[in-house]
């Protein structure tokens, strides 16, 4: 938790953070039966991505780039302005709601790095109970020295508390995510600013969907995020509105 809030202090000022961001899926023992392969795939494939992930953050800008194989999505925050960018570019004006949504959106980016998926919990739930965290030695990952950590969720705790009124889209994403857990989630935490140098994310689908397996098969997405690149050097030009 130290490690989180020193992220939290980095993250509270301008910065510029680069990721590789993917999700695969891995299936094991499926039976040969007919049209299992093809819907296996097909529900695999709502899941799969491989992007690398660019976000500029300068007071209340903000500018994300996602690129992947077949997209280079740009969306630039600005004075009340949200730009959408592909091979063209729109503006649309937010309106003191909109923007209202988005200086939120900033808060969030800059107090959810001390929380599990980036989200609070309510204040009711027991985050003692509910995640187990163990410390797992030091590694060096493409030059940055990082703690490594290993998270563990109490699943039936999280169901019920899924299963409670009042939580929001994100929080029950967390929830969901943590009664699915096919093994620890694996964190290493940069030694000088606490920030996500590398996190592994394995969740099990395999009693989610009704396919057949021989006895051990399972169906399981592995998500993971690795930090490339990181500043506190943003120039305003970073921000420029597209031509």
């Amino acid at each position: 938790f130290e490690l989180k809030n020193r992220s939290c202090e980095i993250l509270s000022k301008d910065f510029l953070i680069v990721t590789d961001d993917s999700a695969q899926g891995v299936i094991k023992g499926l039976l040969d039966s007919p049209g299992q392969e093809e819907a296996a795939g097909l529900l695999l494939s709502k899941f799969e991505y491989a992007q690398t992930t660019k976000t500029y953050l300068k007071g209340t800008w903000l500018k994300r780039v996602i690129e992947s194989a077949d997209t280079n999505h740009t969306t630039i925050w600005k004075e009340g302005t949200v730009y959408q960018c592909d091979r063209d570019c729109t503006m649309e004006r937010l309106g003191d709601a909109g923007w209202q949504a988005h200086l939120d959106s900033i808060q969030r980016i800059r107090t959810g790095c001390a929380y599990f998926g980036r989200t609070k919990m309510p204040d009711s739930v027991n985050m003692s109970r509910l995640l187990k965290i163990d410390r797992d030695g030091s590694a060096t990952i493409r030059g940055n020295r990082c703690e490594r950590f290993l998270i563990s969720g109490n699943a039936s705790y999280a169901l019920s508390l899924l299963n409670r009124s009042g939580l929001d889209d994100d929080q029950e994403a967390v929830l969901y995510s943590l009664t699915h857990l096919a093994s620890p989630v694996e964190e290493c935490l940069d030694e000088s600013t606490g920030i996500v140098v590398s996190r592994t994310l394995t969740l099990d689908l395999t009693r989610t969907y009704r396919l057949d397996y021989s006895p051990g098969g399972f169906m399981r997405i592995v998500q993971r995020t690795d930090l490339t690149y990181y500043s506190s050097y943003v120039p305003d030009s970073f921000f420029a509105e597209p031509g």
